[in-house]
């Protein structure tokens, strides 16, 4: 590839680069000089004071068994934070003989008093002759960027450096190679746990097929895609306390093509760095030390439905909405509709009309995506050329292109990419994104000929006259039909699985989410009558230690609230067990929540069968349409709901039951139901509205 030789791309390098000062010839705490190891207790310090090298343990102080390593972490922040180990495959386990130290084969080794070494930076120099040994003089430096280099005092080159092996950490100034012309790919590998350094399975680094993305891999499995770069210099994050933009670059170094990010220069000095972390979380970190602690700036994944490929061909990660969500392209359907509602998205989506390839094609655009993965990239096209070059070719089945500027690594500043196969591991955001055109397909064949349709006209006013007079007919008779459709079966159905799709919002998500509206209007069903909980505008995430929050604007629907939170504002699982309990009723009993009954001077639908269940009589609540067609085994099955019901609407959210009992009671009717305590529910009359905004 050709070097970059733009006034923009020497700047990038200026500011990404660090400088190579003469080296002195007196020692320094910050030197390593042949003949005089680093011990266990002592440390190089940077001259700068930002970075420090020595012997350290990450095991608690309560560990039975400690393991040491070398490495280098921040100096003067109290949070002990390493950036680089030497030797994380190799602990050590007794530090009474160990030292670090440059040797006269111009080597940098720990080793014992026995001689026995336990890790080498291996230079393999070849000394020719017993003259060429004493001429060579190194020495080993801890630079102010964090970089630990072994440096030839005769011509001041670079013998070994630490940021040529990188171990979980990127600094500013740092070079992670992408490409692999001359030299393996370099990777960021996590550790293998919160205390151990040693490799761990989560790695980050370049895709090998191409440089314009990169991926976080758990073994040799995609874990996380980043976006595909649509420039060769990216605006990762701008720090508004320091004024303050922190970039990312693609450049040329040699024959290599290399990542580094960074601040220009004159930038207020602030530490920052990019840390993969042994959960596979890549993260773009500052330090805040006001607050001494370490900021998260950027994270991927962010949530579960970042992860590669979780929402299958053709679907997408949502991002826009507040817990990010699986959803299929326009013009596509779940393949797997039960498995979208229990949170299974890997079959993806399918287009809901299978249609034949023509040149009459058009593509829909989606804005603000993460590209699919599997592209093809097209070399020198320009947009319209682009947009040829997959509306020309029926195997492609979307596009999309980017200018990269002037800041070409290859000659080439356009960026046109197509796709062949199915579209996987989209994202839609907020901010940020791409254009996508997906191809949407036009029907192929004989049109219909003008003189068929003029033969047809004078049919559809009267056509139309029928319609209207079935669709009056099918309207009046609507109170009877609908509910014939809903027999006891399939309102069980109902109840169960909304049951099982809010035990997974509550207990089976990687964090607890209240839904805080729901009601039967946000219930949908699909043609097999299976429910899908819909519409989380207004749904409030917990942290995973978090069992209750309190809010001073009440959203919601009156009617499904429970006390606690209409009157207070308090939210927690209890609130939606509460929203359940209601719905519940209403499917057994098909009456609105905010029905009365003047036989019994109730206010409400709850008020109605706590009156029913005094009296012995809560069979009167099962709805009249399907009682006669219900088995004995069926009307007990009823019977039960309702009771269950009943529990989950107590006034007190200290009684009513969690969604993982519900859900067990619903299925094993060998469990025992508690018995009901009055007071059942609040008297308050504040149904009937549809929410507060």
């Amino acid at each position: 590839m050709p070097m970059m030789h733009s006034l923009s791309v020497y700047a990038i390098l200026l500011f990404l680069s660090w400088p190579f000062s003469s080296v002195p010839l007196c020692a320094s705490d910050h030197l390593l000089v042949p003949g005089k190891p680093l011990s266990p207790g002592s440390v190089l310090v940077s001259e700068d004071e930002v970075f420090a090298l020595g012997f350290f343990s990450p095991s608690s102080s309560n560990s039975t068994k400690k393991h040491y390593y070398v490495g280098i972490w921040y100096n003067d922040i109290p949070e002990c934070t390493v950036v680089w180990v030497s030797n994380r495959a190799a602990p050590i386990t007794n530090l009474s003989s160990v030292n670090l130290a440059v040797t006269s084969s111009s080597d940098i080794v720990i080793s014992d008093s026995n001689g026995r070494v336990l890790w080498r930076t291996n230079n393999n120099i070849n000394i020719i002759n017993s003259s060429l040994t004493t001429a060579i003089s190194v020495v080993a430096m801890l630079e102010n960027t964090g970089n630990f280099i072994l440096r030839s005092l005769a011509d001041g080159a670079i013998l070994w450096q630490s940021f040529d092996q990188p171990t979980d950490t990127l600094l500013p100034g740092m070079n992670l190679r992408l490409s692999h012309n001359m030299h393996p790919l370099q990777q960021l590998v996590a550790w293998k746990g919160q205390q151990d350094p040693a490799p761990g399975v989560f790695s980050y680094g370049a895709d090998p097929n191409n440089l314009l993305q990169s991926f976080v891999w758990n073994g040799s499995r995609p874990h996380r895609r980043s976006p595909v770069w649509i420039n060769y210099l990216l605006r990762l994050y701008y720090m508004d306390m320091f004024k303050s933009t922190i970039y990312m670059a693609l450049h040329h170094a040699g024959d290599e093509v290399y990542m580094s990010f960074g601040m220009p220069t004159g930038s207020f000095a602030v530490l920052v760095r990019i840390n993969i972390d042994y959960s596979g979380k890549v993260t773009v970190l500052s330090w805040e030390s006001n607050m001494s602690v370490w900021r998260a700036l950027y994270a991927e994944p962010e949530h579960e439905c970042n992860t590669y490929s979780y929402c299958g061909p053709y679907g997408y990660c949502d991002n826009t909405e507040i817990i990010p969500v699986c959803k299929c392209l326009d013009g596509f359907e779940p393949r797997d509709d039960k498995g979208w509602i229990v949170g299974r998205f890997l079959q993806g989506c399918r287009r809901k009309e299978v249609r034949r390839c023509t040149r009459g094609d058009g593509f829909l655009t989606f804005s603000g995506m993460k590209v699919p993965d599997k592209f093809l990239h097209v070399p020198n096209k320009s947009f319209d050329e682009c947009t040829e070059e997959c509306k020309s070719n029926c195997s492609c089945v979307a596009y999309a292109y980017s200018s990269m500027s002037n800041m070409d690594i290859d000659g080439d500043d356009t960026r046109c990419l197509v796709w062949m196969g199915d579209l996987i591991d989209m994202e839609n955001n907020a901010q940020g994104g791409e254009n996508l055109y997906v191809r949407t397909y036009v029907l192929q064949g004989n049109l219909r000929k003008v003189k068929t349709i003029k033969m047809v006209l004078p049919f559809v006013s009267s056509l139309l006259i029928f319609v209207c007079v079935v669709f009056i007919w099918a309207y009046v008779n609507r109170d009877d039909t609908r509910k014939s459709l809903l027999n006891w079966p399939t309102r069980f159905k109902i109840i169960t699985g909304v049951a099982s799709g809010l035990l997974y919002l509550h207990q089976d998500s990687r964090l607890t989410m209240i839904h805080r509206d729901l009601k039967a209007s946000n219930i949908l069903l699909d043609a097999e009558m299976d429910p899908k909980i819909s519409d989380f505008g207004t749904a409030r995430i917990f942290s995973v230690n978090e069992k209750q929050g309190h809010t001073n604007r009440v959203v919601g629907t009156f009617g499904y609230m429970s006390p606690e939170y209409a009157m207070e504002g308090i939210i927690s699982v209890k609130s939606d067990v509460y929203s359940f309990g209601v719905l519940l009723l209403e499917i057994v009993s098909g009456l609105k929540i905010c029905t009365t009954s003047p036989s019994t001077h109730s206010h409400n639908l709850i008020d109605h069968a706590c009156s029913l269940q005094r009296d012995g009589m809560l069979l009167n609540l099962v709805d009249p349409s399907i009682i006669e067609g219900c088995s004995p085994d069926e009307a007990d099955e009823a019977l039960r709901c309702i009771h269950i019901g009943l529990l989950s609407v107590q006034n007190n959210p200290n009684a009513r039951p969690l969604m993982s009992w519900v859900v067990e009671s619903l299925d094993n009717k060998a469990i025992k139901l508690p018995q009901l305590k009055e007071p059942i529910y609040f008297g308050y009359q504040i149904y009937g509205s549809d929410g507060l905004g």
